[in-house]
């Protein structure tokens, strides 16, 4: 990794009320990942040299935190970006005493996920109904794919 790179790039939280940042992450978004987000979201965003390059999504629904969307840009992945960002996820976290939170990860992302916190549900029960429903329309949108449910209690 190249140290020099990392210590460039800048995180920060927002919400998404600044029309400009939404145009930005929308477009972001659509170029990356082809999802979708709105303006309820907190957005933790990486940016080398004012660019985005990398985000995160805090999102509270149905009365839940979620943990959604985690992207970095091909060319800065394996440069520990995303673990910055999720140490900034956690820390917004703890400010806030916010300790129920979920997310619908690939398998082989249990061990990023874990340095927070996350643990991997026992059984799909302990979701709650609307991320259980997600959870089934990941897995047969892309059965290839192998998704599954965290906490973080």
């Amino acid at each position: 990794m190249d140290q020099s790179i990392s210590n460039e790039i800048s995180i920060s939280v927002s919400d998404m009320r600044d029309p400009a940042l939404f145009e930005e992450v929308q477009e972001f978004f659509h170029r990356h990942t082809n999802r979708s987000f709105n303006e309820h979201n907190m957005l933790f965003q990486a940016r080398l040299d004012g660019e985005l390059i990398g985000l995160v999504r805090l999102c509270h629904e149905e009365n839940r935190f979620i943990l959604r969307s985690m992207e970095i840009k091909k060319e800065h992945q394996r440069k520990r970006i995303g673990t910055r960002l999720l140490q900034s996820f956690d820390e917004y976290l703890r400010a806030r005493e916010i300790s129920l939170c979920y997310c619908l990860p690939y398998d082989h992302l249990v061990s990023f996920y874990s340095q927070i916190g996350f643990r991997t549900v026992e059984v799909e029960a302990e979701l709650p109904t609307f991320l259980r429903l997600r959870l089934e329309a990941y897995r047969r949108k892309r059965p290839e794919a192998r998704f599954l449910g965290m906490v973080r209690p």
